[in-house]
């Protein structure tokens, strides 16, 4: 049964060259966090493994490296130590590539997409990048990534978790990373509570503005997600070397909580076009509100403007221009029109 490294809280900054195996490191600066963690029978855990360490620790057990936001120099290192390809490499590099997963010869290339925390955009991912061989694993990211630390706690816990192979560790880093969109899809449907009630109440300009916002950010998760749940499709599918039918199981759990995932936001973004939908009805309905007002107001006092207008013009022989009480005759017939047509009206249901 192969063995596996964790990452844990030992930082590993290099300056100047160190031979490993032959092989001369460049000179790192201060800034990436290195991370590395192996395990093996004879010495169990260890947290402070030296990078030229890094082949003898992974012939003996396995070795886990953890690098976050690895610079041009340290993924060079990677090339020298494990023989990445360097097509790999430069995708590692990339914090926006497609979540993929790929066979090379000694090991499998992955690509995910992991939730950012305290990102500007409450949706915001970047790239995950996980390399396994029969006695390695290299995840490669940009930013520090909480569900880490929660693998590092639970493996600590419970060391059996560290006997199960390289295949089931990559396992638990996919479902730790998988389970952080959740607690994401409940602020998601949080937003849309308050949304739905300032459609009800008062929608202004802004509601509409945080509509096409989070309509923005959730075709953006799409196009992260649709992906991802493709790579790990493929990855129950095919046959990969350092994969066994036993953890292909476990597989199956986290492709099952990407196809919720997947259905949540599909869900989300129906019901953001429904909430625009009823942004433009209920602003549709308010300005027939207004125009239905303005209309009866219009329609009532017409008979009154007719009746000035016809007594406001000047002819000198006009019949009633004489009479005594033409003027409260005038107005009772405006008073009495006016009335008329507003109880026809209520009658009619339009007011």
């Amino acid at each position: 049964m192969p063995f596996f490294a964790l990452t844990f809280g030992c930082d590993i900054i290099w300056k100047g060259r160190i031979p490993l195996s032959g092989i001369q490191l460049p000179s790192l600066e201060v800034g990436p966090i290195i991370r590395t963690v192996s395990f093996d029978r004879e010495q169990g855990i260890r947290s402070d493994v030296a990078p030229d360490s890094w082949k003898e620790s992974g012939e003996k057990g396995v070795i886990w490296l953890d690098l976050e936001g690895p610079g041009p120099d340290e993924l060079k290192l990677l090339e020298g130590v494990f023989g990445f390809h360097k097509l790999n490499i430069e995708d590692a590099m990339n914090v926006r590539h497609r979540p993929k997963v790929e066979e090379y010869p000694g090991y499998t290339f992955m690509v995910m997409h992991a939730i950012v925390p305290n990102s500007p955009n409450h949706m915001g991912t970047t790239a995950f990048a996980l390399f396994f061989g029969r006695n390695f694993v290299v995840t490669v990211h940009g930013s520090r990534l909480p569900f880490l630390d929660d693998v590092v706690a639970r493996c600590k816990q419970n060391s059996i978790l560290m006997e199960r192979g390289v295949d089931f560790l990559v396992y638990t880093l996919a479902d730790g990373l998988v389970d952080d969109y959740f607690p994401m899809l409940d602020r998601i449907e949080g937003q849309f509570a308050r949304l739905e009630e300032e459609l009800y109440y008062r929608p202004d300009n802004r509601t509409v503005n945080r509509i096409f916002k989070l309509r923005r950010e959730l075709l953006e998760l799409r196009k992260v997600l649709g992906p991802q749940r493709d790579m790990f499709n493929i990855l129950l599918r095919l046959d990969f070397p350092f994969t066994t039918n036993e953890t292909r199981v476990y597989f199956m759990d986290v492709y099952d909580h990407i196809l919720r995932i997947v259905d949540l936001v599909e869900t989300y973004r129906e019901l953001v076009g429904g909430s625009l939908e009823v942004y433009l009805t209920a602003v549709s309905n308010r300005v027939n509100e207004v125009v239905k007002t303005l209309t009866v107001v219009a329609t009532v006092v017409l008979p009154a403007t007719v009746i000035t207008g016809i007594y406001g013009m000047n002819f000198a022989f006009m019949p009633e221009l004489r009479l005594r009480y033409g003027y409260f005759w005038a107005l009772g017939v405006m008073a009495v029109s006016t009335v008329s047509m507003l109880i026809y009206f209520r009658r009619k249901k339009w007011i």
